[in-house]
């Protein structure tokens, strides 16, 4: 798909800090999240 990609060098550490972004903005990434229901399973 010739997408640009990065591989961090302590993925752990990103994943924490982007949690930790997430949890100080909740109001904020309330109106950007999915919340739709889907009529079908996921698989």
């Amino acid at each position: 798909t010739q997408m640009p990609v990065h591989v961090a060098d302590d993925p752990l550490t990103c994943v924490v800090r982007g949690t930790g972004e997430v949890l100080q903005d909740l109001d904020g990434m309330n109106r950007v999240l999915v919340t739709e229901t889907y009529s079908r399973p996921l698989r």
